[in-house]
C-alpha cells in the first residue's frame, strides 16, 4: 500500500504567518473525473451527495440526465436532489446513471437535543452532528435563526435526517432538516430506516437500534430476516414507545456483479487492519489498494472511508483505492482574498481540496453548480477540515456563506496568553480586549481569560469576532465541541 502523489483540484489558502519550520504543501489526493473502470459493465455507487454537474458521489461525477430518480419513494428530479442526500447510484457501463435512489434514515419527531454536544435523538435513533452537516431550516444552534426559533422537543419539532451510521449505532447526520411545521401525534406518519435484529415472528415485532418495530398490522414487501435493512413507515402513539408499522419494506442487497465496478462510503465497523476491513456490512479486501488521503490517522472502528474497487463473488469488495476522511477539526469564517498566482486566502490558510470536498453555496446566489471556480475575491466562505501529516490543512467542506455572516475560527487552542491578550485557535492568532466574553462546553460565562485559559489547553474552542489582516479580534471565545 501506498500513498499517492497525485496532483488535485485545489483550493489554496496560505499559510503565510506560521513560523513553524518546514510547513510541507503536499497535495491530498482525491478522486477526479468520471468513474473509474467502468467500461464494459454497469456497477454501482453509494454515497452521500458531495457536489452537482451532474452530481458527485464519492468523489466521482456522474451524469444523471438520463437516471431515473427516487428520492424517500417517489419519482422526483435531479434539482430535488441536495447536498447530504445518501444516494445508491445504478450505473451504465459508460459510468452514466440509470438509477439514483436516495432515502432518509430518519423521519420523526425531536425527542431530545443536546446542542453543546451536537447530539439528538429521534424515533429512539442517536443522531449525531459534526462541522460538515448540511442543515434545512435549523442551524443546530443557540442562536438559530431560521423562522420557528431554536430546536425544542416541546415545540413538536419534525425532523429528517440522511446520514451515516457508525459503528456504535449512531446516525451521523449529512443532511438535517426540521419540517416548517409541528407533528401531531395522532396523525403524523413516520419513517426510519435500519438493520433489523431481534425479529420475533410470533409477536411479530424487531428492533430498529432501541426503536421497537411492531409490524402486525404491516404491508411487508420482501422477507424479514435478522441483519437485512429494512424501511419502516407508520405512526407512534407515544414518546418512545414502538412504531406501529403500515408498511415494512427490505431495501435490496448491491445487485452488481462479479467484477462490476463498485464505490462505497461509511463508517468502519471491523477493521483488523488496513487491509482487511467491513463498510456497512460490506466484507473490503485492500491488500493491493492505494490510500488516497495523507491523513495521520491509523484505519480502525469507526473511521469513516470511502471506497473504490470492483464487486467479488461472495457481495464484498476488492478496493483499488480508499480514502480515509477523518473528523474536521478546523473551520473557518472569512472574507476570501485572490491574490495574483489565484490562490484564494482565508487567515492565510491554504487547504487542498479534491472532488471528495463538499461544495455548496448557501449565499444569496445560491449557485448550485458551486465549487472553487466559483469563489470570486471578497465571498464569505465556511472551509472546515483537517490537518495532515505534513501539518497540511485538507479542506473537507467549502460552502459560500452570506455576507453578514459572522466571522469565526474553530479548533484546537494551541495557546492562550492572558497577558498578551492573545490565544491561538486552529493555527490563527486570536486577540482579546476587555469586551470579550468567554464561555465553557456548557456555555456558562467565565469571569476572565485567565479562568478561560485554565481550561482551554488543547480543546477545541470557537473564536466569533471581526478580521484584521490574518488574525480574528474576538468578541467571544467558547469551548465548543
Amino acid at each position: 500500500m501506498s500513498f499517492c502523489s497525485m496532483k488535485t483540484n485545489t483550493l489554496k489558502l496560505s499559510l503565510q504567518f506560521l513560523t513553524a519550520a518546514g510547513l510541507a504543501t503536499i497535495t491530498a489526493c482525491g478522486g477526479g473525473g468520471t468513474i473509474a473502470g467502468v467500461e464494459g459493465t454497469g456497477g454501482s455507487q453509494q454515497g452521500d451527495v458531495s457536489g452537482f454537474g451532474s452530481i458527485i458521489v464519492n468523489g466521482q461525477r456522474i451524469d444523471v440526465s438520463n437516471a431515473e430518480i427516487v428520492i424517500n419513494g417517489v419519482a422526483s428530479s435531479e434539482a430535488e436532489l441536495k447536498v447530504g442526500h445518501i444516494v445508491t447510484v445504478e450505473t451504465a457501463a459508460d459510468g452514466s446513471a440509470r438509477r439514483v435512489t436516495a432515502n432518509r434514515q430518519v423521519d420523526g419527531p425531536l425527542e431530545s437535543v443536546d446542542l453543546a454536544l451536537g447530539t439528538a435523538q429521534a424515533l429512539n435513533q442517536p443522531i449525531r452532528v459534526t462541522a460538515t452537516t448540511r442543515y434545512e431550516n435549523t442551524n443546530f444552534s443557540s442562536n438559530d435563526d431560521s423562522s420557528r426559533g431554536e430546536l425544542n422537543p416541546a415545540d413538536n419539532d419534525l425532523i429528517a435526517v440522511s446520514g451515516f451510521i457508525d459503528a456504535d449505532g449512531v446516525l451521523v447526520a449529512t443532511l438535517f432538516r426540521r419540517s416548517s411545521q409541528s407533528y401531531n401525534r395522532s396523525s403524523s406518519v413516520f419513517d426510519v430506516d435500519g438493520s433489523v435484529s431481534q425479529l420475533n415472528t410470533t409477536t411479530n415485532e424487531f428492533m430498529l437500534g432501541d426503536l421497537t418495530v411492531s409490524y402486525s398490522s404491516s404491508n411487508v414487501i420482501g422477507e424479514l430476516a435478522e441483519g437485512v435493512n429494512v424501511e419502516v413507515v407508520g405512526m407512534q402513539a407515544e414518546e418512545n414507545g414502538p412504531l406501529n408499522a403500515s408498511s415494512v419494506t427490505t431495501l435490496p442487497a448491491a445487485s452488481d456483479n462479479n467484477g462490476d465496478p463498485v464505490s462505497l462510503t461509511g463508517y468502519v465497523s471491523e477493521a483488523g487492519n488496513e487491509l482487511q476491513f467491513t463498510v456497512n456490512g460490506v466484507s473490503v479486501d485492500a491488500s493491493t489498494a492505494m490510500r488516497r488521503d495523507n491523513s495521520s490517522e491509523m484505519l480502525m472502528r469507526n473511521s469513516f472511508v470511502r471506497v473504490v474497487g470492483n464487486r467479488r463473488e461472495d457481495g464484498g469488495i476488492t478496493a483499488r483505492e480508499f480514502t480515509l476522511v477523518p473528523a474536521s477539526s478546523a473551520s473557518y469564517h472569512g472574507n476570501a482574498v485572490i491574490n495574483d498566482g489565484g490562490d484564494v486566502q482565508l487567515y492565510g490558510i491554504t487547504a487542498e481540496t479534491s472532488l471528495s470536498t463538499i461544495y455548496q453555496d448557501n449565499s444569496p446566489t445560491a449557485l448550485r453548480s458551486f465549487n472553487a471556480d466559483s469563489i470570486n475575491s471578497g465571498d464569505k466562505l465556511n472551509v472546515a477540515g483537517y490537518f495532515d501529516r505534513n501539518n497540511q490543512f485538507v479542506a473537507s467542506l467549502v460552502e459560500r456563506l452570506p455576507m453578514s455572516s459572522s466571522d469565526s475560527v474553530r479548533g484546537t487552542v494551541m495557546s492562550c496568553r492572558p497577558t498578551a491578550n492573545s490565544a491561538m485557535i486552529g493555527n490563527v492568532v486570536i486577540n482579546v480586549d476587555s469586551n470579550t466574553k468567554y464561555r465553557d462546553q456548557q456555555g456558562n460565562q467565565r469571569p476572565s481569560m485567565e479562568s478561560f485559559c485554565s481550561e482551554a489547553m488543547e480543546l477545541t474552542a470557537t473564536a466569533t469576532g471581526t478580521t484584521t489582516g490574518l488574525e480574528l479580534n474576538a468578541i467571544l471565545i467558547k469551548l465548543s465541541r
